[in-house]
């Protein structure tokens, strides 16, 4: 951010350069102000904002927020990040910035989707001869929710949750051509990093799944697939993460059709024959009734509940 406004912020005078001074000291408050609050807490004019993100270069103010934002988010650690929630519990009630942060960056996810790339990936994850799925610490529930869709759509995958000298081995052992999904954000493991740098060492095709272009796994990976994280989070925020994942296995399905119809097909199958899910010889009559009721018409369907009642 500051080496932006060294760029593109040369010869600022009078309010522009009291706003830019304002910026590089309290950029992690200016980072979440209306560019109301930011004119101000800075002392200055609405359209004075308004020029300065444009002369700065920015396409509007929320894309100057959001570049802020994103220097935030790789920055802080967790005491910090609780620090500043706890600091701005009292503009609005907490659940309420809870939830509007999951909703901004779905807004975000949807403003910014990787349509083109999406369609990418969807045909790595089905040509490869094996995939792996990794990611660690708060986002190590990804993998294994990502894997058990794709594994209903083609064999061989792999989830990972963890990194040791056992997963290194296991990449080192997958098949040449293979796709190795990566997922992580700011604040990036080390161990994951590494085992990227590895897992392209060694020719595989990396895909990650990040929130900056220029994150660590971003500049490793084949194909970059970026979700705008809601910074801030101490906990993390998943509602971007799973929707992206969501579309792109969805994608995937898609675009395999009939073969991804028919394994489907054939867990159903398998889930009816061993009662997998409870109500399953209900919801079948429930269909029986349905199916029977449009062969016969409405009226045969209500003159059967009527005499099943037992009224006239």
């Amino acid at each position: 951010m500051f080496d932006h406004l060294r760029q593109h912020g040369n010869g600022l005078t009078g309010k522009f350069l009291t706003l830019a001074n304002f910026v590089a000291q309290h950029y992690r408050r200016a980072a979440f102000m209306s560019s109301r609050e930011l004119a101000r807490e800075a002392n200055v004019s609405l359209p004075t904002v308004v020029r300065f993100v444009s002369k700065l270069g920015f396409a509007g103010f929320q894309e100057f927020s959001r570049v802020l934002q994103d220097k935030i988010s790789l920055e802080l650690n967790g005491v910090e990040r609780v620090e500043e929630m706890a600091r701005r519990k009292d503009e609005q009630p907490f659940y309420a910035q809870v939830i509007a942060r999951e909703i901004e960056a779905l807004k975000q996810l949807l403003l910014r989707f990787p349509h083109q790339e999406i369609g990418v990936v969807a045909d790595r994850l089905i040509q490869a001869p094996a995939v792996a799925v990794v990611a660690v610490r708060y986002l190590s529930h990804l993998p294994p929710y990502f894997a058990y869709t794709l594994r209903k759509l083609r064999p061989a995958v792999h989830p990972y949750t963890s990194v040791d000298s056992v997963t290194h081995d296991d990449f080192a052992l997958l098949p040449r051509g293979s796709v190795v999904v990566a997922i992580g954000f700011a604040r990036y493991a080390a161990p994951l990093v590494e085992l990227i740098e590895g897992a392209r060492q060694q020719r595989r095709v990396v895909v990650a799944i990040t929130d900056h272009p220029l994150s660590p796994l971003a500049l490793l990976a084949n194909h970059v697939l970026v979700i705008p994280a809601a910074p801030m989070e101490f906990i993390g925020s998943m509602a971007a993460p799973c929707a992206l994942i969501n579309v792109l296995l969805s994608e995937v399905a898609l675009r395999q059709g009939k073969r991804a119809f028919g394994r489907l097909a054939l867990l159903e199958e398998v889930a009816r024959d061993r009662k997998t899910y409870h109500g399953t010889d209900q919801v079948k009559d429930f269909r029986h009734l349905i199916l029977s009721a449009n062969r016969n018409g409405p009226q045969s369907a209500r003159r059967r509940k009527v005499g099943s009642d037992g009224h006239h």
